[in-house]
């Protein structure tokens, strides 16, 4: 950065600095930089120019200042280096301080960075709107410095500072009132007087109007008189809508209207608010109108509605507007409306003062819409919008509602109620149903398409919206935007910045329907604190739902708009946010199975994105709740990497996910998983990950009880590692090779794969040793060479305990219960059995607990506790029946804990 001002030569190339600073860091769309500079004057090739204006700045600021991503531009500049937009920030903090001292620290610290915008040599446009917008929010924040500066004595160092600031803006009534009371609490009445007929002098003749009824008011009492009261004649407005006639369900909602007015009406002294908070197309205007008449009875005073249009085609209502068209309804004549916000503001609540009436603002932009509409006491306000307006629950404690898509009951009755006449199968409605997200709008108008065409099947017609890329087109259409799903959602998105709006595009191109934030992060390429920020927008907006604080969902319809808008990337870009997406999943997977002792023949795929930030791990549980947690993201992954053609990386995904698919026993994920993982190693190329893929493919073949199937794969994979000359690869084939060979029967073959996997000349993990004795211990007992079971089986166990290896232990104390079982050492069968109960548990090792306990229950059975094995019996088939297995091999072991239960009946 240079430390000297630097002068930028030319109105357009000003302008076009002005407008990318007012969005520091931020990208800016460039048909948005072409209508704001150029408007309705653009160049013939108003691109190109574009391109010339900034390939000159870059050569004035350096390369790096103005950079490109797509089609939008950034200012590389930190927001406190702009002096508006630090302002703006503190302003915001400002407004949201509770403490009158800190708000007047942060207003001073505020005020400070100002000085007027684009004064000088800019485009019309940026003097005719950004100009104005800075200078009212400035105004506004000195106003709120200069009202806690009153209310703290300090009006004899306000005097000066006001007549300054008050002749800058001679017609702004509010700054004239508070010097006014600045110079009357200073004693000098005269002066106070003076500035009123100044003023009231000015507005005479130059704008044919008297000074605001609050200025006459103030006046009248300098003088020491009262202002006089001038009869208004009230009128009772009855605005709402015709309440929905196919209203349905929103029950709890109603019920918690109805509490907020209840509990209000205990505070006659203070106004009720309520924002009905949710995405377009889910309901709110519906639920309000509906609300409204369910509680109008007890308005006397009467009804106000308004659309404040604050996402639509139109442009948002003003509030000043908005309160002119208030005040004319409750019967104020229009030469007694003021013209300025705050003075209409005033009038507001002294014309609703004890006054019960019911205001329903519909489609609120923001908060700053809203507030100036708030009444002082007495009503009750309904507000809908697609934002939450969480700084009117922050600074005016307003009640927040979130109203969300209907419940599935709700939504189906209310689409029996749409369809009218038309017969249309269960499953087909409970399909539909889900395919509009369980939004009104969205079902309202698929119902008219299954209404309109009551001669072609329901089925038929369902196909578009089952194909994401047509949803949207098969919801938009008729004859207004307002029934028009593309439109309706457009007006959601538009008022996304650029970053924001293509995270929300990049969320829609996930697979899963639940993302991690640091997972969004690598979707859109940025830091997790920047991810952060955006998904908080998108949240807000009811864009995205917040399933916790670090994770979030999108559901079917948002993501088919956001399908919708990904022609605005192009498909490169769309890929690598793919490609971004799968690594960070990868590299999660490899952390939490790092966590477990186990060993990898790859090597680390390399890091391509410094911005990725994977999830880690302090312990195997935090682990294992994470792939809980993700687990069908993973496959879901596997099959879309495949998919498209990134088979390396496809492969590798489905390596990491096996570990944990055989803890949980899910057997028809592991065998889908493991098959694409082997397509896609070979047609990857790469000969290690494919014999990795093959042993993986063949233990989920002999879990699933495939033995012959499991063979066929773990021969090949020992042919590939042999070709390779990777004895450690064909020490790990050969321990999978030695099971498939003794439950085959072929127990000669499976001691000669022991021996070679034991003899190999490479050193050996105490873990891999221990798990290659185990599996010889089982053929020796399959063989009853149950001393030589016993001796290798002990070898295995003592091992397991020494590299911390729980897993393989509670499967060593198994096989060990089993050979002792065998030998007639009833007591010691028992006690390895307990063991390998305790610690299946304690790992959550499922398949391995119904197991150890059927073999636990058969020897207490065999020993004569016949309650001690009912018991343990019972707690196996409880652990066979856990919703988290059902595989074929939880199957066979029922029958035979059946079978075993059947003998104590006996």
């Amino acid at each position: 950065m240079r430390d000297e001002p630097l002068r930028i030569d030319g109105m357009v190339a000003r302008s076009l600095v002005g407008l990318l600073a007012l969005q520091p860091g931020r990208f800016v769309a460039a048909d948005v930089l072409i209508e704001r500079i150029w408007a309705d004057r653009s160049p013939a090739n108003h691109r190109a120019t574009l391109y010339s204006a900034i390939a000159r700045l870059r050569r004035l600021l350096g390369p790096t200042m103005i950079i490109r991503s797509g089609n939008t531009y950034s200012l590389q500049v930190d927001g406190s280096d702009v002096d508006a937009v630090a302002m703006v920030e503190e302003l915001d903090e400002a407004d949201r301080a509770a403490d009158p001292v800190r708000e007047r620290e942060l207003l001073g610290q505020a005020l400070a960075w100002w000085q007027e915008p684009f004064s000088g040599e800019f485009i019309e446009v940026l003097q005719e709107t950004e100009q104005p917008r800075l200078v009212e929010r400035y105004l506004r924040g000195l106003e709120r410095r200069v009202d806690l500066d009153l209310a703290a004595g300090r009006q004899q160092e306000l005097c000066e500072e006001l007549r300054t600031i008050a002749a800058s803006h001679p017609l702004r009534e509010s700054l004239r009132m508070r010097l006014m009371m600045a110079l009357s609490a200073a004693g000098r009445r005269a002066e106070a007087l003076e500035e009123y007929e100044h003023l009231r002098v000015r507005l005479v003749e130059d704008l044919g109007v008297d000074p605001a009824p609050e200025l006459q008011a103030l006046h009248l009492r300098l003088l020491g008189q009262e202002a006089p009261v001038q009869e208004i004649q009230p009128t009772t407005p009855h605005q709402l809508p015709a309440d929905v006639q196919r209203f349905t369900g929103r029950t709890e909602l109603l019920e918690e209207l109805r509490a907020v007015l209840d509990s209000q009406r205990e505070v006659a002294s203070q106004p009720g608010v309520v924002v009905l908070h949710g995405e377009a197309g889910v309901g709110k205007t519906s639920l309000a109108v509906h609300g409204a008449h369910r509680l109008k009875d007890r308005f006397p005073a009467g009804q106000i509605f308004l659309d404040l249009h604050g996402f639509g085609p139109a442009e948002p209502l003003e509030p000043g507007a908005a309160l002119d068209a208030m005040l004319r309804s409750l019967g104020v004549p229009a030469e007694r409306i003021p013209p300025g916000v705050e003075s209409r503001s005033a009038l507001f609540r002294t014309t609703l003062a004890s006054r019960r009436l019911l205001i329903v603002l519909d489609d609120a932009r923001n908060a700053d819409q809203v507030r100036p509409l708030l009444p002082g006491s007495s009503a009750f306000v309904l507000i809908t919008s697609r934002h939450r307006l969480s700084s009117l629950a922050i600074r005016d404690d307003v009640h927040q509602i979130g109203v969300e898509p209907m419940p599935s009951g709700e939504a189906r009755q209310l689409l029996r109620r749409m369809l009218r006449a038309r017969i249309v199968a269960d499953s087909l409605v409970d399909e539909l149903i889900e395919l509009c997200s369980r939004l009104p709008l969205a079902l309202a108008i698929a119902a008219e398409q299954l209404n309109r065409y009551p001669e072609v099947d329901a089925a038929e017609l369902l196909e578009p919206l089952r194909n994401v890329a047509d949803r949207i087109d098969a919801l938009s259409g008729g004859d207004s935007a307002t029934t028009d799903l593309r439109a309706v959602m457009s007006w959601s998105y538009q008022a996304l910045d650029p970053a924001t709006a293509f995270m929300f595009r990049m969320i829609g191109q996930a697979p899963t329907e639940v993302l991690p934030l640091q997972a969004a992060a690598a979707l859109a390429g940025v830091t997790v604190p920047v991810a952060r920020r955006s998904l908080r927008v998108l949240a807000d907006l009811h864009l995205v739902e917040e399933v916790s604080p670090t994770r979030v969902r999108m559901h079917s319809v948002l993501r088919a708009y956001a399908v919708d808008r990904s022609d605005e990337d192009d498909a490169a870009v769309r890929r690598t946010a793919a490609d971004r997406l799968a690594v960070w999943y990868l590299r999660s997977a490899e952390a939490a199975r790092a966590t477990v002792p186990v060993g990898t023949l790859l090597d680390p795929v390399p890091d391509t994105e410094a911005t990725l930030e994977p999830m880690s791990f302090a312990s195997t549980l935090e682990a294992r709740s994470w792939f809980d947690q993700e687990r069908r993201a993973l496959i879901t992954l596997v099959l879309d990497t495949a998919g498209r053609g990134e088979h390396e990386l496809a492969a590798r995904l489905a390596f990491t996910l096996w570990e944990d698919l055989e803890r949980v026993s899910a057997v028809e994920d592991a065998k889908l998983v493991q098959r694409i993982a082997v397509d896609s190693a070979r047609a990857a190329g790469n000969p290690v990950l494919l014999a990795l893929a093959l042993n993986q493919l063949g233990a989920t073949l002999g879990f699933a009880g495939d033995i012959a199937g499991a063979a066929r794969e773990l021969q090949e994979a020992l042919d590939l590692f042999v070709a390779a000359g990777n004895q450690y690869g064909q020490r790990l084939v050969r321990g999978n090779l030695i099971l498939a060979l003794r439950l085959l029967g072929r127990h000669e073959e499976s001691v000669e794969q022991s021996r070679l996997a034991l003899s190999v000349d490479t050193r050996m993990e105490p873990a891999d040793e221990a798990t290659l004795r185990n599996n010889l211990a089982l053929t020796y007992l399959a063989m009853e060479r149950y001393d030589d079971a016993a001796e290798m089986g002990n070898r295995a166990l003592k091992l397991h305990e020494q590299c911390g290896d729980d897993r393989g232990a509670a499967y060593a104390h198994d096989t060990l219960g089993e050979i002792y079982r065998k030998l007639g050492n009833l007591d010691s069968a028992i006690h390895h059995l307990a063991e390998a109960v305790a610690l299946n548990k304690q790992i959550e090792n499922q398949h391995g607990l119904e197991t150890s306990l059927t073999h636990l229950g058969e020897v207490q059975l065999d020993k004569g506790q016949v309650d001690e094995a009912r018991e343990t019996l019972r707690a196996a088939l409880r652990a066979c029946d856990d919703p988290r297995t059902g595989t074929a091999g939880s199957l066979t072991q029922r029958d035979q804990i059946l079978s075993l239960l059947a003998r104590l009946r006996r």
